[in-house]
């Protein structure tokens, strides 16, 4: 151990040992520990502070932070340290892992009873946890949500939404999900961690939707304490990792989102299976017209109608129709203009 730094550095550098020992503690003052896993890579000189410092900056004291460094080249280390906090733990593992790995080693090594896994470059309000803690607690609920703000690389907001679900039912829930009106991040959705574990953890067969696949099941399982105002920040930046995403996971875990919400909800199956696919399909169909190779896309646009057997054609024809069903409204307005 290096002169000056906490005992928690005692843990680090791909050590071997467990650090689950008192597992689901409650801290003395009767309040539940909470664990903040953040996965990292390289990102100590452009994000990875002011993650860290949303996390500390905590208006609920009972946590611990798990900084899950995947073998970072660059002064990730000596960041983290220069906070001298007793209440992070990290750990640099000896060779790269995939970041779903690094995000896995985080729940798994949580103690807390409430989990969130905060990546690198999201942020979180200084009473995200507070409030969904005591959301959680009051409803004995799996899961916590709240509104989300998208933030640019510079931390300017480019749009917030707030979580409208406080008294949905879980069918409309998940019908939420389906036509993407649900606010689905990691960084706005605190977990109960032996809820978490239960299903799985953050798992899908493709790791593009396993936050939302995670969340479809603990909801259904645990039941959700919802929170309407926006106290999670979510950053979109040409780095982020799911940009590098391919159209071929998007599809696979869709059909997966479908799956899992007939196993979870069978009564509703067919619906889920029927508008899931229109939906879901639609939704691949658009992220396949923003690829810029013509060749590539045309092959995107195959793979998609194979997956979901939903037409293109139909699909630009559906768009068409309720753009020019938006034209005598139009009309209507510029004929009021002109009368005036």
């Amino acid at each position: 151990m290096r002169p000056g730094w906490s005992a928690a550095w005692a843990w680090r550098r791909g050590s071997e040992g467990s650090a689950r020992t008192g597992m689901n503690e409650v801290m003395s003052d009767g309040m539940p520990l909470v664990t903040l896993g953040i996965p990292t890579y390289n990102r100590a000189d452009s994000y990875l502070r002011a993650s860290l410092e949303s996390a500390l900056n905590q208006s609920y004291h009972p946590i611990e932070i798990i900084v899950s460094d995947n073998c970072s080249s660059d002064s990730t280390l000596s960041l983290v340290a220069s906070y001298q906090d007793e209440r992070i733990r990290y750990h640099q593992h000896p060779a790269p892992i995939p970041p779903h790995e690094s995000a896995a080693f985080c729940l798994r090594e949580a103690r807390g009873n409430y989990f969130l896994l905060l990546h690198d470059d999201d942020l979180i309000d200084a009473d995200f946890v507070d409030l969904c803690v005591e959301a959680m607690e009051d409803e004995e609920a799996g899961l916590a949500r709240t509104g989300a703000r998208r933030i640019d690389g510079e931390g300017r907001i480019r749009g917030e939404r707030m979580n409208p679900h406080r008294q949905s039912t879980q069918f409309h829930y998940l019908d939420a999900i389906l036509r993407g009106e649900a606010v689905t991040y990691f960084c706005n959705s605190l977990y109960r961690t032996s809820a978490l574990r239960e299903v799985g953890g953050f798992t899908s067969r493709a790791y593009a939707y396993q936050d939302v696949i995670a969340t479809i099941k603990v909801a259904c399982r645990y039941g959700r304490a919802d929170i309407e105002a926006a106290k999670a920040s979510y950053r979109v930046h040409p780095s982020k990792l799911g940009g590098t995403t391919k159209i071929k996971e998007w599809c696979e875990d869709s059909l997966e989102i479908i799956e899992v919400m007939s196993q979870e909800m069978p009564e509703q199956a067919e619906y889920f299976r029927r508008v899931g696919r229109r939906r879901l399909g639609r939704r691949n169909y658009d992220r396949a017209a923003k690829i810029r190779s013509w060749r590539t896309r045309m092959r995107a646009y195959w793979l998609v109608y194979r997956k979901f057997g939903l037409s293109p054609i139909g699909v630009w024809w559906e768009r068409l129709g309720r753009k020019m069903a938006k034209l005598p409204w139009l009309f209507g307005s510029s004929r009021r203009c002109l009368d005036l």
